[in-house]
């Protein structure tokens, strides 16, 4: 497997079912989180006396860094009045065409958390938003 730094990630947001934002010249780091919850099935005298579980429900969510912008469709235009708001969410590792090499990552998401102020005198205006996964997560390699 090559060597990878990422450097051009792609971050589309449609909050509110509207047009669709482009803010990936804004991320600084993104990081999607895919995990199942884990459901203990141990039973007495089966395991020896290791715990076994079992795969439940899958989750998802997207925590994203970005410079604050608070021009027209840009970061704070997009966020702040869809915080709890339904959309959709599409990344991908760089910004070139969907591939075996540059999968897109996608599905219905709500803004959960935007705090558009929180840095301290003198550093850049940044912020970090998490969006959870409202359903399931698509991988598109094509």
């Amino acid at each position: 497997m090559a060597a990878f730094v990422l450097t051009d990630f792609s971050f589309v947001i449609d909050n509110s079912g509207g047009t669709p934002v482009d803010l990936s010249d804004h991320v600084m780091s993104a990081t999607l989180n895919i995990e199942v919850d884990l459901q203990e099935d141990t039973v007495m005298g089966a395991t020896g006396n290791y715990k076994t579980r079992l795969a439940g429900l899958k989750d998802w969510s997207v925590d994203i860094t970005l410079k604050q912008d608070f021009a027209a469709s840009k970061v704070d235009a997009t966020f702040f009045p869809d915080l709890g708001a339904s959309g959709t969410f599409t990344g991908k590792p760089t910004s070139g065409g969907v591939s075996a090499t540059n999968p897109s990552y996608s599905g219905e998401c709500i803004l959960e958390s935007y705090p558009p102020i929180g840095n301290a005198m003198g550093e850049l205006a940044t912020v970090v938003a998490r969006f959870a996964g409202n359903g399931a997560l698509t991988r598109a390699t094509s």
